[in-house]
């Protein structure tokens, strides 16, 4: 099964723990790295330990200040059927409304109140 995982560098080892995968790391992962979209399509499993801000169509890496996944990458991939989990902060909004739009079966995620 193909999957995708990336974390911000601070959660890089708890998320290989949860997931038996080694993440991609944010950095030195960005967003706008050639080849990010193609990573993440057809993804089944899709776990993302990033940081986020309420609202905003983007997740962060490091200490929230590095772009690692929008919400164009996203929109980018073929995601159907997958299940996504956004171990990170903000698991709502446009970031998720973009996975569903991919057409994953779930996201999974918190609302940070």
């Amino acid at each position: 099964m193909k999957s995708f995982v990336c974390a911000a560098r601070p959660f890089r080892w708890s998320t290989a723990i949860a997931t038996r995968r080694m993440p991609l790391v944010s950095p030195p992962v960005r967003d706008d790295d050639a080849g990010l979209a193609a990573l993440l399509d057809r993804s089944k499993l899709v776990y993302l330990c990033l940081h986020g801000y309420a609202g905003d169509d983007t997740l962060y890496g490091g200490d929230g200040g590095v772009p690692a996944l929008s919400v164009l990458t996203i929109l980018k991939a073929d995601l159907t059927g997958a299940v996504v989990v956004l171990a990170g902060c903000w698991g709502q909004g446009p970031v998720a409304e973009a996975f569903m739009a991919s057409g994953a079966a779930c996201v999974v995620g918190d609302t940070d109140v």
